[in-house]
């Protein structure tokens, strides 16, 4: 599998991603059975039933070597749901839980100036000043255009042209996100 490079703001340098199952990634992507299946196996129904299993409590066991095989510092955040754990990597109750922890508060921060805007999420973001209305951009396998990506004819006029900010979570990343700005979601 090629390596996934990108600037780590925080250590101010390009940096290759480490990846959760790369060596089924490898498998999936890089070998004739696995093209043949991926479709299927990157499929939602496979996702969801993957993400469904990860609520079993036996998953709880992954989240102590998922922490230390990414170097994700946990005093960062919440505790999960378990009383009395002897760590707080223990604490969850399963590896669902895990993934959807909590900030502890001020852990993170966002600008104080109203003119910047923070970051929705933790992931690596790929941005574009402008953008073509034929142009098609890479999201979850597809190649998408920003017709498609928006999905209602009312906001192709609105967002023509661009800017588009491309977010895109990896297992590792805290998954929520934040509105920095106020606004409506429509």
């Amino acid at each position: 599998m090629s390596e996934i490079k990108f600037f780590h703001r925080n250590h101010k340098k390009i940096e290759i991603e480490k990846v959760y199952g790369d060596k089924w990634l490898e498998l999936l992507y890089n070998t004739k059975l696995g093209q043949s299946v991926s479709k299927l196996l990157a499929g939602k129904m496979v996702s969801q039933l993957y993400g469904g299993l990860q609520d079993l409590p036996i998953t709880r066991s992954k989240v102590p070597e998922f922490v230390k095989n990414f170097n994700i510092n946990m005093e960062e955040f919440r505790p999960g749901s378990v009383k009395n754990p002897k760590s707080i990597e223990e604490s969850y109750r399963c590896f669902n839980e895990f993934f959807i922890r909590e900030f502890v508060e001020g852990s993170r921060s966002y600008p104080e100036d109203p003119h910047e805007m923070g970051a929705p999420a933790e992931a690596r973001y790929l941005g574009y000043s402008a953008i073509d209305p034929d142009q098609t951009f890479p999201v979850k396998g597809e190649e998408l255009s920003s017709r498609a990506l928006l999905d209602k004819e009312q906001w192709n006029e609105v967002f023509a042209g661009g800017p588009l900010m491309i977010t895109r979570l990896c297992p590792v990343d805290y998954h929520r996100y934040h509105y920095p700005l106020s606004g409506k979601v429509l």
